[in-house]
């Protein structure tokens, strides 16, 4: 238990540099007059989402992970890495979805319209000129 905090917490630490990262593309890209509503839009999305992530990952982790950690299946392959303890299942789940997120991250590296975004679009800004 005691790797997972330190593991979460350093997991964290990239939210604040994708947050304004893509802060920095939406005000850019998004006229001022409806940087609100987009915004707002933007914020529903995310809580719908994280919504239906956490319905998912419940029964995930216990019907499905849990029960394959302590049986003979994936734990005597994982067994030595994650233990086949109680919460064994969870923290594959949990590394399976970072190991998902870091192939999200590196495919929109590999698209190039979304890794050359800044470039490619026109900013919204206007000339106070």
């Amino acid at each position: 238990m005691f790797v997972w905090i330190p593991a979460q917490f350093c997991s964290s630490l990239n939210f604040p540099l994708l947050s304004s990262d893509e802060t920095a593309l939406w005000m850019a890209n998004v006229a001022p007059e409806i940087q609100g509503r987009v915004f707002a839009a933007n914020a529903l999305i995310l809580q719908i989402v994280s919504a239906i992530a956490i319905f998912i990952a419940d029964p995930l982790a216990e019907r499905v992970f849990e029960p394959a950690m302590s049986h003979r299946g994936i734990a005597t392959i994982l067994g030595g890495i994650f233990s086949s303890s109680s919460g064994s299942g969870m923290a594959v789940l949990y590394v399976i979805t970072a190991i998902c997120l870091l192939l999200v991250g590196c495919g929109g590296f590999a698209y190039r319209e979304l890794r050359d975004l800044e470039d490619i679009e026109p900013n919204c800004t206007t000339d106070t000129k």
